[in-house]
């Protein structure tokens, strides 16, 4: 329902009053007056409703209603109302289905799409409350069907809520207005000498002034040649500068190509015409997959490989013994996890060795004390004795650092054991020592 239902249903209508004999005319005047232009609400109606019953009815006589009026003078009896109550009388009139009442407040001067304080047309109230003959005189009318309300709902969602199946196929297939009846009556069937075509569902003076005859009257349309380079490229502005047209092609009367031929490069021992592969104007290594062919010696060498692993894996029992084989693999994980571990670490240990020695460099162009951490302490202390304490964490960080590497070392050979492949070559080498350095210049004479 109408989120204002209790509003519309307390609109203001003229009321047929019951007047006692022998009041005054004022008396008359003031009541009738003050129960038209009031608000009432229904607390109200229903009190002066039981004061008319309750009382005698023989004293009372009806007041007879006033003559039709005229469609000028109901024209400004509605414009003469506010806007608010003109919108609650019509769709107040929609939701009770009441095609009279919606007939004598369609004028051309209100907006038959005016919404009320909750965003809510005359249209949605009808469509509602399933009034089909009301949904059918506004959309004859011209109500739009896409208004929505400030909860965005439009009217053909409320219908499809309420489930009024009539109203749903009345405001997919809103009825054809006069004007546009009309307007199909108006077509005729004639052949466009302009734009060589037959045409049916149009006149020729609306076809002259169409979009589609205009076009075909002026020069037909060029689409500039799209090359792919930028037009800053040298080799394009040489040809731009000796003359060339670009839409044309190349050669001194313009009739060659305008673009370089696409071609397909053969890479296969198969006739011409087998290769399926699409034809391109540049050819990368990156886009075409090229055949890799080894050798006999580098063939026999990798089935060799793979039979010697096998024939390791079966004189161990992993092949035929599956719980065994999982323990391995299980044993083969965990030494990688302590490889990438120790990785970690070793690079975490060379970075603080790093910032020891930038903290060493800084410190020896300072004087007296500066500031240091410890932990979560900051501690001032002399220069000197804060140099000490790097040189020593820098003493300690490099024999972890050694410890992890060759360790480390161990562990990769485990590793690729396990593995059955061949050890790492030159990964067990440790570096020259100073006197063996020495050593081997004098061997070379390089040192006295």
């Amino acid at each position: 329902m109408h989120p204002n239902w209790k509003g519309l249903a307390t609109v203001n209508f003229p009321w047929k009053q019951f007047l006692r004999e022998g009041s005054s005319s004022e008396e008359k005047n003031y009541k009738l007056n003050t129960v038209i232009h009031s608000n009432l609400t229904g607390e109200e109606a229903k009190r002066i409703y039981e004061e008319v019953v309750s009382s005698n009815p023989s004293q009372h006589k009806v007041v007879s209603e006033q003559p039709k009026k005229s469609k000028k003078s109901l024209v400004h009896n509605v414009t003469s109302y506010s806007k608010e109550k003109w919108i609650n009388t019509l769709m107040s009139g929609a939701q009770r289905n009441d095609v009279a009442c919606i007939s004598s407040l369609l004028v051309k001067d209100l907006d038959i799409n005016a919404t009320d304080q909750y965003g809510w047309t005359a249209l949605m109230s009808a469509a509602c409350s399933g009034a089909v003959d009301a949904v059918k005189l506004l959309l004859e009318h011209g109500a739009d069907v896409h208004v929505k309300d400030k909860c965005g709902n439009t009217c053909l969602s409320l219908a499809r809520i309420h489930k009024h199946d009539n109203v749903v196929n009345l405001i997919l297939k809103p009825p054809q207005s006069s004007s546009s009846k009309e307007t199909e009556a108006k077509t005729e069937n004639f052949y466009c000498e302009v734009c060589k075509q037959q045409f049916s569902d149009t006149t020729r003076a609306r076809h002259s002034t169409s979009m589609v005859h205009l076009l075909c009257l002026g020069p037909p349309l060029t689409v500039p040649t799209v090359y792919g380079i930028p037009a800053n490229n040298k080799g394009y502005q040489i040809l731009l500068k000796g003359g060339w047209d670009r839409e044309k092609g190349l050669g001194p009367s313009g009739s060659g190509n305008k673009f370089p031929l696409k071609t397909v490069l053969k890479r296969d021992r198969e006739g011409f015409g087998k290769c399926k592969r699409k034809a391109q104007v540049t050819h990368t290594l990156g886009r075409e997959q090229t055949v890799r062919t080894i050798s006999r010696r580098a063939r026999a060498g990798a089935l060799n490989k793979e039979q010697r692993k096998e024939r390791a894996l079966r004189r161990h029992g992993l092949l035929e013994n599956p719980q065994k084989s999982l323990e391995y693999l299980e044993q083969l994980e965990k030494l990688g996890e302590d490889i990438t571990r120790d990785q970690q670490e070793v690079v975490a240990i060379d970075r603080r060795r790093n910032q020891n020695r930038e903290a060493l460099r800084a410190l020896r162009h300072q004087k007296g004390n500066t500031w240091i951490t410890l932990g979560s302490l900051l501690v001032k202390v002399p220069v000197d004795k804060a140099t000490q304490l790097l040189q020593r964490d820098q003493v300690q960080l490099d024999t972890q650092i050694n410890t992890l590497r060759s360790n480390l070392k161990v562990k990769v050979n485990k590793l690729r054991d396990m593995e059955y492949q061949s050890p790492v070559p030159g990964l067990m080498l440790n570096p020259m020592t100073t006197s063996e350095l020495s050593a081997v210049g004098q061997a070379l004479g390089r040192h006295a």
